[in-house]
């Protein structure tokens, strides 16, 4: 399966989307700040970002925009993105992605990941970050799911943050949403872990979270052109 190299990103102003998305990392911080990295705050995150989805298909933008530009990606028969919110703490993305494509594992360190579905299945690998060295994404421990429409996955900044995504229908039809677990200044760089021989274990994935983010701050690169 050929990982897709070219993304059109295009920024849609006025999407109605953005108020909703603000309150939700609102309520995901006050979550994650209760429960920690464990799978109940998934849980509880999960919940929230399926009844944003909810009211995102009731925005302006999903009612007046985002059939047709759906079916003009569908058309082109290549994978697209559109930028919907890209705040500073909040990036809120549109993914239309052909049969056969996926986003190579990669990681998005000391942020929160979430996918919402909308239209198609996706398989989703993923794991906590830092957990696999050397990274091979075809290791039986890695786990996964498919996920049909208005099904959300959620990635806390360590604990499943990792993650590789697969379309296994036609098409499919997604929204990532990146949240900053913190207000500091650094961009939304992705990270593509490398293969090297270190051990592993989930004390090296707080590290590995912590450098990146500081690495990141210094640099202030900017946002990747990718999930």
């Amino acid at each position: 399966m050929e990982t897709l190299k070219r993304v059109d990103v295009i920024h849609i102003k006025k999407s109605g989307v953005t108020k909703g998305a603000t309150k939700l990392r609102n309520k995901i911080l006050k979550t994650y700040r209760k429960l920690g990295e464990t799978d109940n705050s998934i849980k509880v995150i999960n919940n929230l970002a399926e009844e944003y989805f909810r009211d995102v298909k009731k925005s302006r933008y999903y009612l007046t925009q985002h059939n047709n530009i759906v079916r003009e990606a569908v058309a082109s028969g290549e994978y697209q993105r559109f930028s919907l919110v890209d705040d500073g703490s909040i990036k809120l993305s549109l993914h239309v992605m052909p049969k056969g494509s996926q986003i190579q594992m990669h990681a998005h360190p000391d942020m929160f990941s979430i996918t919402l579905v909308d239209q198609g299945v996706l398989k989703i690998k993923y794991d906590s970050w830092g957990r696999l060295y050397p990274l091979n994404t075809s290791d039986s421990s890695l786990k996964f799911a498919l996920f049909r429409a208005n099904k959300v996955s959620s990635g806390l900044p360590v604990k499943n943050n990792l993650h590789q995504i697969q379309t296994v229908s036609n098409v499919s039809v997604f929204f990532s949403l990146k949240i900053k677990s913190s207000f500091k200044h650094c961009s939304f760089a992705q990270t593509f872990p490398k293969k090297r021989p270190v051990e592993s274990g989930l004390l090296m994935g707080f590290l590995e979270s912590f450098v990146s983010l500081i690495n990141t701050c210094l640099l202030y690169t900017s946002p990747s052109p990718r999930d």
